[in-house]
């Protein structure tokens, strides 16, 4: 069977309101759908609090100190890579032979437009 990757990152939730993590209020049933057949991270910590700097730290693997995004829309150096860029080489070496990367190649584009601080280079 294909292996998928689902990463879902949202602003605003703690750590334990979610119904699978025992919390006595929530209501989460989609999520404890997905939940079910996959990896939950339950002890990890953002390097930095700004959302946006966060998804920087994220997405290109940078502790904030070295990156230097450290405001919302503050941009990525370009000396620095990011998954979109990644995916973008991965869609040039296919050169059309595969789909899935071309898609994989939109959707890390889509994403990071999407993301404080990671823009693409032809922006």
């Amino acid at each position: 069977m294909k292996k998928s990757v689902l990463f879902i990152c949202v602003d605003q939730w703690r750590w334990d309101c979610f119904s699978f993590m025992k919390h006595k209020n929530a209501l989460t049933p989609n999520i404890d759908t997905l939940v079910k057949d996959s990896t939950v991270f339950t002890s990890h910590f953002s390097g930095i609090v700004p959302c946006g700097p966060a998804r920087t730290t994220m997405l290109t693997g940078l502790y904030p100190f070295i990156h230097r995004s450290v405001t919302n829309g503050a941009p990525l150096d370009k000396r620095f890579t990011n998954i979109a860029k990644e995916a973008r080489k991965i869609v040039s070496e296919a050169e059309g032979e595969v789909q899935e990367a071309i898609d994989m190649c939109d959707f890390a584009t889509g994403l990071s437009r999407q993301l404080y601080g990671l823009t693409m280079p032809s922006e």
